[in-house]
């Protein structure tokens, strides 16, 4: 088939399970009545035409022997240099369902997420901070230490359609201790370049299909696709995101070990690049999608893209990147050279 009719097929299948998405992790009250009916046709029409959502971090997917086990993904995200990764959750009141996401911290007291994972479905209302929490532990079902959320900060234009402007810093309650937040990184993102994605996603592989949601957390390792190609696959959805694609073991070489996708839970969790020997956060994890097989796709909120909004909130600026090491030396240099060919002034009128 050609492959504009293949995208094209795709990006309306992904357009339907962007609304499934949205009412099965967050479910309202008038959803719940239906949703064992709505997930189980949903599933049962996914397994009929391969669709669905993808699979999950902790995915071996190259060749037997060589692909990284559930726990090495599990050592992943323990790692001393993604101890930011966390979770978020809210609880719903007309059912006392959780629904699980994950997030980023920025700072002792400012967490990343995306912005679904704080709205309503059709993305029209903020949901009761009195239910949202935030926890760092590496199991969110069991973790005992949770910190409350009194403030959400998001760029306007959100839209459960497209994804845009999918990204939230929530404001923690009390600091977090004894954990080392994260810098932005406000480079841009290139194809080919590697990251490293966590989070508390919904497990699962090729050959499961889902598994229990156990809150553990993961991470995978990945490369971006082009812009050309997430283009050409979504164009209806909003600019400003990045996109990984599940490659099986037959294109093992695209990354060296680690490999997977992003699922149900993963939401909102952290994209990080190393940037010259410095773990950053380079994206919000937006959403993975279509059958649990290679070739799946998940795509990111790049945060360059929010540079300038990020900037311009004065409740941000503790989290705005101050300027690196290099740039203080260019600086320095410049205002150097232009006092140089400044016109001399009398000794009378130069302080020393």
């Amino acid at each position: 088939m050609h492959l504009a009719i293949v995208a094209k097929a795709r990006m309306q299948l992904f357009q339907g399970w962007i609304f499934f998405e949205h009412c099965f992790f967050r479910r309202t009250p008038a959803f719940s009545a239906m949703r064992k009916i709505m997930i189980w046709s949903a599933l049962a029409f996914g397994a009929f035409f391969g669709f669905g959502p993808s699979n999950a971090f902790g995915i071996e997917i190259q060749s037997p022997g060589d692909g990284a086990t559930d726990a090495e993904h599990i050592a992943l995200a323990a790692q001393p240099e993604f101890q930011a990764g966390g979770w978020f959750s809210f609880t719903n009141s007309g059912t006392g369902e959780t629904n699980w996401g994950s997030a980023t911290l920025v700072t002792p007291d400012w967490v990343v997420t995306a912005a679904h994972n704080v709205l309503s479905p059709d993305g029209s209302t903020q949901l009761p901070l009195s239910r949202m929490k935030i926890g760092f532990g590496a199991d969110a079902l069991t973790d005992s230490t949770t910190y409350a959320v009194t403030q959400v900060i998001r760029p306007a234009g959100y839209s459960p359609l497209n994804y845009d402007s999918d990204l939230a810093f929530l404001k923690l309650a009390t600091p977090v201790t004894g954990i080392t937040p994260v810098g932005l990184y406000t480079g841009t993102l290139s194809a080919g370049q590697e990251v490293t994605a966590i989070g508390h996603g919904q497990p699962g592989s090729p050959a499961t299909g889902f598994l229990p949601y156990d809150g553990i957390e993961r991470g995978m390792v990945n490369q971006l696709g082009s812009q050309a190609d997430f283009q050409s696959l979504f164009p209806d959805l909003a600019p400003g995101m990045v996109m990984t694609e599940f490659v099986g073991d037959n294109l093992s070489g695209n990354y060296e070990y680690f490999g997977g996708n992003l699922s149900l839970g993963d939401d909102g969790g952290g994209l990080m690049v190393l940037d010259n020997g410095v773990w950053k956060l380079a994206g919000v994890n937006v959403v993975g999608f279509d059958s649990s097989n290679y070739g799946d796709h998940a795509i990111y909120t790049e945060i360059s893209a929010y540079s300038a909004w990020i900037s311009s909130q004065s409740a941000l600026a503790s989290i705005v990147p101050e300027p690196g090491a290099f740039s203080l030396v260019v600086a320095s240099a410049f205002a150097f050279l232009t006092r140089r060919t400044r016109p001399k002034k009398s000794r009378a009128g130069v302080k020393h």
